[in-house]
């Protein structure tokens, strides 16, 4: 109660002083100074950095945000927690980041300014090359500053987006996150690890320039297998948007090749809730290094090497809160042994992530030549396709090519039907080493739901969609080796449906039904809580 009494004291203080000054729309209280007062709606947490072993977890958040969205100069940056004064024979050749404190400026900053819970002060004769954004914060200027380079910013933005647009906050540090996600937190759960509690700390790319290197990794407790496992993981780079990178990681985990369709989240909930494991698993135990080109921060150019021990798995545990009498499938056999890959990739991702929905390019190829216990190569090519308009209509696309010149090991082969691929027929119901998988989603809102609850920037989000899907594949097992050959579209090998769902928080949920269109069949429900693609 204390806290909120004085920071309503606070408020009503601030409101008073500024009432007696403070003129909109840049005009002047007096003649030497103006006074921007950003004091948003809703506060952004303060962040304490004292004894708190999570303080680089609180800073990376805003800094990197920040540093991507609004700095775009690529100059590195500075951050400051405390108060502040640069006196006037200080030059600062970066951008300044202030956090909870105060800033006087006499001298030169050649950057840009972020100040979030902060105030500042540029008094007569300062520079500032490039803009001023204040997040809930307020400033005093000379009255002969150049103005137009402020810009008030919603604290909001700061506080409660991740990197898809989600509504979060910061605070929560632990999080239930897959691979496919950033996050400090791991737990899941399925039929061959049970119960999975760990710690895992992403990757960082530091844009910024500040740093050259970072380490990643986690580690966990399987109670199903009764397992520690768990990677490790470094990387060093040279430069900056078009760096060279060198990696290298050891892991001992448990995997799936099903990553792809269904991530641990869902998988986790549909596991514990209602008896459906939707990822097949096995061990992979070992390491691999790795040379990467980036030409920018979207397009990037890979070659690795990864030499890895495969162990089959099996189902240590079969309990579900709900399912009635239904069991866990069982875990499929992979071939045992070591897997020696040659890997050359090339990615390109325009998606932008601070939108309501996705909107962009996500394009990845890899070729794989592997020799072990099996050996073959392998490659995999996928394009997707994200089209927001401006009415809220979305249009998503994917085509998802797989081919081989060897039958496959289980752990390696394609698989087609169910959910993330064709969810109006059986799940896995096609098998081979020659895919051709078309997906395309067309949703549109048709009326808006809780619309007091949200903002002006986030006016979609309350909206129901309706959804129109329609899936296509063809998987085929060929001893040929030539990748292309074998792609007949034979009936008994090709697959479609059509489906109409109902999507809400962005389409992140839908529940619908997939109709068959190649044969008659009844129509299979469809709920999803992520995006199929």
């Amino acid at each position: 109660m204390k806290k909120y009494l004085f920071f309503t004291i606070f408020l009503f203080i601030t409101h008073f002083s500024y009432s007696q000054g403070i003129l909109k729309n840049n005009s002047l209280p007096d003649k030497e100074f103006v006074y921007y007062n950003c004091i948003d709606s809703l506060n952004i947490q303060k962040i304490e950095y004292e004894n708190n072993f999570l303080k680089w977890i609180f800073k990376d958040d805003y800094v990197d945000y920040i540093e991507e969205k609004y700095f775009r100069n690529k100059k590195p940056t500075i951050v400051f927690n405390n108060d502040v004064v640069i006196n006037a024979e200080d030059i600062i050749n970066a951008n300044v980041i202030l956090i909870n404190g105060s800033l006087k400026l006499d001298g030169r900053i050649n950057g840009a300014i972020a100040s979030l819970n902060s105030s500042l002060l540029i008094e007569k004769g300062s520079f500032v090359e490039n803009n001023i954004f204040l997040f809930n914060s307020s400033l005093k200027a000379d009255s002969l500053f150049d103005f137009k380079k402020i810009s008030c910013e919603s604290a909001r933005d700061i506080t409660e987006r991740d990197n898809t647009g989600f509504l979060k906050s910061y605070k929560n540090h632990f999080r239930i996150k897959n691979d496919d996600f950033t996050g400090n937190g791991l737990i899941r759960y399925n039929r061959v690890e049970g119960l999975y509690i760990g710690l895992k700390s992403d990757r960082k790319y530091h844009w910024n320039g500040r740093k050259n290197y970072s380490f990643s990794g986690g580690f966990g407790y399987a109670f199903g297998n009764h397992r520690w496992t768990g990677n490790a993981e470094y990387y060093l780079w040279f430069g900056n948007e078009n760096r060279i990178e060198f990696g290298s990681e050891l892991h001992s985990i448990i995997d799936s090749k099903d990553n792809w369709i269904i991530d641990d989240i869902e998988n986790s909930l549909s596991s514990f809730f209602i008896h459906e494991d939707f990822k097949d698993h096995f061990l992979k135990e070992g390491g691999s290094v790795y040379l990467s080109q980036y030409l920018n921060k979207n397009t990037v150019f890979r070659i690795s090497y990864n030499q890895e021990n495969y162990r089959s798995q099996n189902v240590n545990t079969d309990w579900a809160l709900f399912g009635g009498k239904k069991r866990f499938r069982n875990n499929p056999e992979v071939t045992n042994g070591i897997l020696k890959t040659l890997m050359l990739g090339a990615s390109y991702n325009s998606v932008d992530r601070y939108n309501y929905m996705p909107n962009g390019w996500d394009i990845e190829l890899h070729f794989e030549k592997t020799n072990g216990v099996e050996s073959f190569n392998r490659v995999v090519f996928d394009v997707k396709r994200y089209e927001l308009f401006n009415n809220g209509h979305h249009l998503s696309g994917r085509v998802r090519f797989g081919s081989s010149n060897n039958i496959l090991p289980e752990q390696k082969s394609f698989d087609i039907g169910g959910l993330g691929t064709i969810p109006g027929i059986a799940f896995k119901s096609l098998s081979g080493n020659r895919l051709l998988l078309f997906n395309i989603d067309y949703s549109f809102p048709i009326f808006e739901l809780f619309d007091d609850f949200f903002d002006e920037e986030y006016k979609y989000n309350d909206r129901i969609n309706v959804i129109f899907s329609y899936d296509a594949g063809y998987l085929y097992n060929s001893t040929s080796k030539d990748y292309f050959k074998d792609f007949n579209f034979e009936k008994n090998y090709t697959r479609q449906d059509f489906g109409i769902s109902i999507g809400l928080n962005r389409n992140l949920i839908r529940i619908g039904a997939a109709f068959r269109l190649d044969k008659s069949e009844p129509a299979k429900f469809v709920f999803r809580i992520s995006r199929p693609f």
